[in-house]
This record gives C-alpha cells, structure tokens and sequence, in this order.
C-alpha cells in the first residue's frame, strides 16, 4: 500500500526478538510502504543505526556485535517514497550474559546463630538457645521448626524427642532427620530467559556444620557442562535444544554424605517466554552432572507460575552438584518400548547363550517370523567414510549401591522408592531382580532370596548382566538398529555404553571382514553396515551378544537369510565372522540377526558371505508366506548353512568315490579269496 496526501504513517507492533549476548532483531509494521531504520544505544541518544531502504510494510532489522548484558535505547523509523515519516517512542530491550558466565552467587552457612550440635554415645542432639538463636520457633509433635535462621536459609527443621524449658529454650534428643529449605536466590538474565530463581530443599540424617553451600547461577552452561548435559539427555533418548541457566553447587561433601532418603528437592523459576519459546512446559528439564560421574535427567514437574515466571521441580536422588534447566526434545528412534513408562529398556539378563537374545529382545522382537517377500534388487554402494550416529547409554541406577559383607562377599542394596522416581521399573522372581531404566536393562543374581525391608531390596550377589535398547540409525543399506547385552563382573559404577553406526563403511573395515569370510572358506559379497561398541567402567564376564537388525530387500539381495552373518573386528586389526542367528522382524519390518561374540564388544558389521563355512546354530524356519513361496535367495534358512562347493567339485567327489569302492572290492577279493580245490585220485 503507497501512502498518499494527508494520511499520516503511522508505526505499530514494536518489538524487539532473538535476543542474545551479541545481537538482536526488531520488527514492526507500517500502514503503508516505507523505508526501514532503527536508532539504538547504551543512552537516549542512541549513537548508532541500521537500515534497509526497500520499500514495505512489515519491518525487519538485525542488530550485531552488541555488548553482553547490557540495556540498549532504541526506535524506530520509516519514510515513504513520498517523504511521508514516523518515528516510534524510545523503548528498552537488554542482552544476555555470555554464556557460561556466572551471574549471581550466594554462600549458604550451615552454622547458625543460637543452635548447637553434639553427639553422645552415638545419639545426635541439637540446642536451640533462645537468647541467641536468629528467627523464630514453632514445635509440632516431635518436629521443631525454626523459620528464618539466616545464612540464606528459609529454615530449619528438626525432628527428635522434643524438650521446652521455662526459658524458651528447646533440645531435640535422639535426630532423627533434618531439613534445610533455603531462601530464593534470584537473579535477572536478561532476554527472554528474564528473571529466574533458585530454591533447595535438602533433608539429612544428622546436623551438618561447618563448610557453607556456594552456589552459582550461571548463565546458559559452559562447554564441559554443556556437554554432560548432552550425555544424560542421549542416554534418556533426548536431544538439548537450549540451557537456559545453570545451577552449580560447591563446598557440598558433608551435606551429600548425610543426605536423608529424600533426596535434594530443586524449585527452579524461568521466564515464561523463554519455555514458551523453546517448546512449552513439557519440553522443560532439569539436568544433573555429578562430582561422581553421574549424568542425569531429572524427573521434573511444572508446579506453578506467579507473574511471567514459571517455577518447575525435580528431585536429586544423588544430592547436590551441578544442575541445568534446558528444554529438550525426544530423539525419536529410541524412545520406543519397554517398561519404564515411555522409555528405552533394556532386557532380561547378559548371561545366556550366545544363540539368544535374552528376555528383552524376545519380549521386542517376538518369535521368528517369515520375512516378507522381497521387491527389486538394491544397488550395494561403494564402501565410504560419512556421518556417524552415536547412541550412549549411562547405566547408573538411582539408590543402586554395592558393599562387600563381612565374608568379602559382594552385597547389593537398592532403594526401590529412588530408583523408581529416576524412572526404573523393577521386579523380583525368585532371585533374580531386574531393573529397566530408559535405555537399558540390568539384571541382578543372588544366592538366595532378595531380602526386601523397608523400600530396599538386598542380596549377595551371584551374577550380573546387562542390555540396552536399540541404537537407531540412518545408513546407506536404509534403516537399522544395534543393541547388546553382556554378563558384567558386578553393579556397574559410572559405567557407560556408546553404539557409534556409521552412515557408510570405512574401507578398512571392508579389507579385515574379506578377510576374515576368505578364513572361513568364504567370499564376501556384501556390508550393511558397521557399528563400534564403546564401554567406560564396565567389565564383561563373558561373551557379548550383539542384535543387528537389517531390511528385507538388502537381505534378499545378497543372497537371503542364509547368507547374512555378523562380522567383528578386534582392536589388533583381527576379525572373525561370529555365530549368528535369525531371529524374526522387529516392529519395523526390518530382519533380526543376533550373534555371539567370545572376545567381547568392538566393531561388528552385518555381512553377507557366498559359501561360507562357518558353524551356523540353526533358527527355527520361518514359515513361508502364505501368497507366495519362498523367495529367491532364502532357501537353506533350515539350517542356516548354504551349500558348499561347486559341480566341478561335485563331479571329482564323486569320481573319488568311485575309485576308492572299485580298490576297495579289488583288495577284498585279493585278501579272502579261497583257492580252488583239486580233485585227486587214488590208483
């Protein structure tokens, strides 16, 4: 629309968005074709300006290298063709901090004026003397609460046998819990992420003194943080999206030690706009990353909201460290199945033969079924070095712990209530206890019956194994999947499992796996694909099992069920075609292949070798499908073996044998022939 005679431009819907810690983007609207320009800067007089002389109605400006966390002035103005301006009122927009810099900090003593803590035969007592005690004090039943204690604590409460004396003084005997609910500590970001706040809720077993708390608000994450944060969201099947700030605890070692059963309660507030920009409430979680290697994703609730900001909570099982609230979102692919409400799991157990895949993949895969008749043959790419998936799996289990009894024996105990608000689902029959986390399954053997107590399943242990979901990915050979499971030593500790699946081959692992179908007596005529099994703390006990799972139509182009084998290479250079199995179709129509693996986790690729001569276990045969026969290329499913040789072979077999009967009769009528009798007279 051009603007023409007495009618005034006129400039509305001002707005200043994509603020970061360097640049800024505002737009707004005329009622006709104009110019566009923006005044801003550090004052009134602004100082600097952008334009863009194309004529239009809907305004659109960036705004570069701006300092961090600093307020900018600006307004805008636009001119007609006709020389016809409007120039807006001054408004305010403030960039973010960079990210990764700490914005507020508070120290948070755990001494407190008037309160005293002693210890007599084992027993804890605390004094509060009213003279000199800060704030004041309420009792209910056996729970005394003092409200604004100061050092930035909200309160204090504690929970014993309960003594008053005429002078308002009070001693709780016998502690048996503490909770310590600090004051919100609240800082302005800037941008969208706004004004936030933190709060803690910390229960402990005995009175901590001593060392005060220190924490940090940071915003956005450091590197290293940033990182951890990505590891525990991979191992929920999440993907980060943003860090809006984090939460970092110091000086935290008594108060972790004597954490009560609870766990640290976190009440973190953020700017609505910023969850309403990066996906809403149920995009938003909170991270941990632990001093103890623990990387976890929190399970966290939207609580309430008071003006624009919004206030989320989780629960931290393993106490207090450093914490993040970022928005997420699912990766997809590994959010499928399992027990846990939602969430990966693993399976049954690491300890079975290497011809089956356990609990899991039975309950995954079902039985073995026909696979689907095959439509046109693919082309086999040309092996190359491309884009890489990596799936990690973190296999700590929340309230998960093992000691050694008074014999040595290896012992474990688990917090059933912990572990099932990190997101585990657990069962016991007889005396194995399974625990599926997202991701993963881990299984548990003791000698005897578990011993169940109060939330906490104990037990020495006898065994252990461990599984994880399907790693997903995307390949040249279509859309396949990797899982794996093991027996283990023990209760794995900060322990870590990475399923790295390459888009195409790396020619060296093409080279080692001819190789080693040329040591079976075989030609290697086709790679799916390939994947690198990684472990951090984590020793097998055994042999590993791998599932590797594959589409009918490559199966059928390079020779059928039959033919298909899983290859491993060893970290020496060495690789070996392994014991492998079909084992049905997985819920995308894709086949099921699970072999065993002696020497443990390293690269594994799923091949397919003409004539191989390698000892096959037989699967059961899938039945044929019902409107058509058995395809081309999936003959010898019976036993998985294909036949050996070829006519010119054949023909000189059995010119062989023959030969060695014809000999055979020779010899035998040479050796035991009777001579002829002669006849004779007497004269």
């Amino acid at each position: 629309m051009t603007l023409s005679g007495d009618i005034a431009l006129i400039t509305y819907n001002i707005s200043a968005t994509g603020i970061d810690d360097k640049n800024a983007t505002i737009t707004w609207k005329t009622n006709g074709n104009a110019n566009s320009t923006v005044e801003y800067g550090t004052t009134t007089d602004y100082g600097s300006t952008s334009s863009d002389a194309v004529m239009k109605s809907s305004h659109m400006i960036g705004l570069y290298s701006l300092s961090s966390h600093t307020t900018y002035h600006y307004r805008v103005r636009s001119t007609t063709i006709d020389s016809i301006s409007a120039t807006s009122g001054d408004a305010t927009f403030t960039t973010l901090y960079s990210t990764g810099t700490p914005v507020a900090t508070q120290s948070q003593g755990t001494t407190f004026s008037g309160v005293t803590a002693t210890t007599t035969n084992g027993a804890q007592q605390v004094n509060l003397t009213h003279s000199t005690l800060t704030g004041t004090t309420s009792v209910s039943g056996n729970t005394v609460t003092v409200s604004n204690p100061g050092n930035g604590w909200s309160s204090l409460k504690y929970t014993g046998t309960v003594q008053q004396d005429a002078g308002l003084n009070i001693s709780i005997s016998n502690v048996q819990r503490v909770v310590m609910e600090s004051t919100p500590v609240t800082t302005d970001l800037g941008g969208s992420v706004g004004a936030v706040s933190t709060k803690i809720s910390v229960p402990l077993t005995q009175p901590v003194t001593g060392t005060p708390l220190q924490q940090n608000i940071i915003a956005g994450a450091t590197s290293s943080a940033t990182s951890a944060f990505q590891l525990a969201a991979t191992s929920s099947s999440l993907d980060i999206k943003s860090v809006a700030y984090t939460v970092e605890f110091t000086n935290t070692d008594s108060v972790n030690a004597n954490l009560g059963g609870d766990g640290v309660t976190l009440n973190l507030g953020i700017d609505h706009a910023w969850v309403d920009a990066n996906g809403g409430r149920g995009a938003i979680k909170i991270l941990r990353s632990g001093e103890d290697g623990r990387k976890e994703v929190l399970t966290t609730h939207y609580t309430t909201s008071s003006g624009s900001t919004d206030y989320f909570e989780a629960v931290s099982p393993h106490g207090l460290s450093v914490f993040g609230i970022a928005a997420v979102a699912s990766t997809g692919g590994n959010n499928g199945g399992g027990n846990s409400g939602g969430g990966d799991t693993g399976g049954g157990g690491g300890s079975g033969d290497g011809g089956q895949a356990g609990g899991f993949f039975s309950a995954l895969f079902g039985a073995p079924a026909a696979p689907p008749a095959a439509p046109a043959l693919p082309p086999q790419r040309a092996p190359y070095e491309k884009n890489v998936t990596v799936t990690t799996r973190s296999l700590s289990v929340a309230g998960l712990m093992a000691t050694r009894d008074t014999a040595g024996l290896p012992t474990l105990h688990l917090a059933t209530r912990l572990a099932e608000q990190s997101g585990a689902n657990i069962s016991v029959q007889g005396n194995v206890i399974t625990i599926n986390q997202p991701g993963f399954a881990l299984t548990l053997e003791t000698r005897d019956i578990p011993h169940m107590e109060n939330d906490v399943i104990s037990g020495t242990i006898s065994g252990a194994g461990v599984s994880t979901a399907p790693a997903f990915a995307q390949t040249d050979a279509g859309n396949v999947s990797v899982a794996v499971s093991t027996p283990i030593t023990g209760i794995p500790e900060n322990a870590v499992i990475s399923i790295a699946i390459p888009q195409a081959i790396n020619r060296d692992i093409v080279d080692a796996f001819r190789s080693a179908a040329e040591s079976a007596s075989g030609e290697l005529t086709g790679i799916a694909y390939s994947a690198s099994v990684d472990t951090i703390n984590l020793t097998a006990a055994g042999p590993a099992t791998v599932t590797m799972t594959i589409s009918p139509e490559w199966v059928h182009a390079y020779g059928g069920i039959s033919a298909i084998t899983i290859a491993r290479l060893d970290d020496d250079g060495t690789a070996e075609l392994l014991v492998t199995n079909y084992s049905g179709t997985d819920p995308a129509e894709n086949l099921v292949f699970v072999g065993s693996s002696p020497k443990g986790f390293s690269t594994f690729g799923l091949v397919s070798v003409k004539h191989q001569n390698i000892p096959v276990q037989t699967s059961p045969e899938p039945a044929s499908p019902a409107s058509s026969s058995t395809p081309a290329g999936m003959d010898n499913v019976t036993t998985g073996i294909p036949f050996v040789g070829d006519p010119l072979l054949l023909i000189m077999g059995l010119v062989v044998c023959v030969v060695a009967g014809l000999l055979g009769v020779v010899i035998y009528w040479i050796r035991f022939r009777k001579p002829a009798k002669k006849d004779s007279k007497k004269g």
